[in-house]
């Protein structure tokens, strides 16, 4: 899912999103060299970033911004401004209808496929279709000459084209997640971090920004504009996409922002208009060929690291694997064995005379085997299957799964107490819960047979998002040398003649994949208690 999740929007957020759309408008007019056309137009990265945060309700405050600016933009006929304002809103919803809605973008382009849908989809087809839009009523308004239309088209285009990427995307990419995070809204990210590559980060920043620093102020930028496309290209490939972004904003700010907010200039402050669609047109390239290859490089390192992550999963698999390999096959054939011992035991028993106590251990020995085996069947199912939330009541949940349990030796004599489920109903993966619960129950039974007045008493809170589900007995408790290794494959501590050692090891595995988590606690003497915490 890439659209925002329905949350409240605190009416102050409407009013600093209008006075953004409004100081942004202002600032442009330094650029401003026809009516209705300058050299840098900051509106449409401020609207798009709004409007993909805050959702189509940005476009009323779009659609006024632009109306209010028609005066400072020079247009003379009053009543051509509620028309003027048409092209800069149409813009901005085709940016969100096409990326966001329509091509399922994530606005924090985490990859090279929503970096592309974004300029695509979100930038270039919505500015094509807004500078035909708004030449032509240039063009019809007298503001324009008609021969003119395509040439201008093209030139503020490319114009627009280049400030709106390298302010919009450091923002999205970086701010997306902790400004929804700051509201409190729900969206899904991936991890935005600036990675470098490089112990010296610190000298290099420092020596890129004082080089795009020394490069504008000694050097014709109508002759060598071509170095600051260079400098971010090197920097694309050193630290890929995150850092080529900012790189690109600050030679942003350097070249065009600054003179212009020293010098209130409001023509180009570097070349002259027969050079306009040349310079553009390269430093366009450049730019996107930069950050391309930054996006390329960051998703390449991104793999690599995740096939070191997967290669280590695989070697730490393998290692588990003999080890299960090892231990299923000794704990399958013990009880054969057993079961086999006894068999030719009653075949040589001419008298019959301890066919009953043989057949009672030989069902002892059959319930073990058939245990097991359905703990690897759990363990199978709770690895391989895929995560599937449905509501749940938990007290009658807990209930079933007590039943389960009535026929286990020592289960008459326990109390069990659910008058602390503070959570009456979660949505939780039905199969992974159970699995959890039946083996938490069952330790819970095991440990607790031999008290006189046993009670398993179960607890559900919740709190910043999370459930948490204890389940808690007064049994003999777990040694402190013993509780690091708890949930450990084929461990069993203290009852090293009963049961596989996989319960717990289940339990925790069913538990990570739910997003969850299970811990113990315990002391020798004071029973323990089991907590299990998973998303609410």
């Amino acid at each position: 899912m890439t659209d925002i999740k329905k949350s409240y929007r605190p009416y102050w957020i409407w009013i600093i999103a209008f006075i953004l759309l409004q100081l942004s408008s202002e600032y442009s007019i330094f650029f401003l060299y026809t009516p209705g056309t300058a050299d840098v137009y900051l509106t449409f990265s401020i609207g798009v970033i709004l409007i993909y945060w805050l959702g189509p309700k940005v476009l009323l405050l779009a659609y006024l911004n632009a109306l209010v600016d028609c005066y400072f933009w020079g247009h003379e006929n009053l009543y051509s401004w509620p028309l003027f304002a048409i092209p800069e809103t149409l813009f901005f919803f085709l940016s969100w209808w096409l990326f966001v809605r329509l091509g399922k973008g994530k606005f924090w382009l985490p990859d090279l496929g929503n970096l592309v849908k974004f300029l695509l989809l979100g930038i270039s087809l919505p500015l094509t279709v807004y500078m035909i839009f708004l030449k032509q009523m240039l063009a019809f308004f007298g503001e324009l000459d008609k021969n003119e239309i395509w040439s201008s088209i093209l030139a503020s285009w490319l114009g627009d084209f280049m400030p709106t990427i390298m302010v919009t995307l450091p923002i999205l990419f970086y701010v997306s997640k902790p400004f929804f995070k700051w509201m409190k809204w729900k969206n899904e990210y991936m991890e935005q971090i600036l990675h470098f590559r490089s112990k010296y980060i610190l000298f290099e920043v420092l020596a890129v920004f004082a080089l795009v620093v020394l490069l504008s102020l000694f050097l014709d930028f109508n002759k060598y504009w071509y170095l600051f496309g260079l400098i971010s290209l090197i920097v694309s490939v050193r630290h890929g996409f995150g850092a080529t972004t900012l790189v690109n904003l600050f030679t942003l700010v350097v070249i065009y922002f600054v003179p212009a907010s020293i010098y209130r200039q409001t023509t180009n402050l570097y070349f002259n208009q027969s050079e306009l669609l040349e310079i553009y047109l390269g430093i366009n390239m450049l730019s996107l060929f930069s950050i391309v290859c930054g996006r390329v490089i960051s998703d390449y390192r991104q793999a690599q690291n995740n096939l070191h992550v997967q290669m280590e999963k695989v070697e730490h698999m393998n290692t588990e694997l003999d080890r299960f390999v090892y231990s299923v096959s000794h704990d399958l054939v013990a009880p054969l064995k057993s079961i086999k011992g006894l068999t030719n035991l009653m075949k040589k028993d001419i008298n019959k005379k301890y066919d009953k106590e043989y057949i009672l251990r030989i069902e002892e020995s059959a319930e073990k085997l058939d245990e097991f085996i359905g703990e690897i069947l759990d363990y199978s199912r709770s690895t391989r299957k895929e995560i599937s939330l449905t509501n749940i009541d938990l007290e009658q949940f807990i209930q079933e799964n007590i039943s389960n349990h009535k026929y286990v030796q020592g289960f008459d004599h326990l109390n069990f107490d659910l008058s602390e489920l503070n959570v009456k109903t979660i949505m939780a993966d039905k199969m992974r819960l159970k699995i959890i619960l039946n083996n938490l129950i069952s330790n819970a039974i095991k440990f607790s047979e031999k008290q006189k007045e046993a009670t398993i008493i179960f607890t559900s809170e919740k709190q910043n998002n999370r459930i948490s589900i204890s389940v808690k007995d007064n049994g003999p408790g777990i040694s402190s040398e013993y509780l690091p290794n708890i949930f450990d494959m084929f461990f069993r501590g203290m009852h090293q003649n009963s049961g596989s050692g996989l319960g717990l090891f289940i339990a925790r595995e069913a538990a990570e994949n739910m997003d969850g988590n299970l811990i113990v606690e315990s002391r020798e003497s004071e029973g323990s208690t089991f907590i299990l915490t998973i998303p609410g």
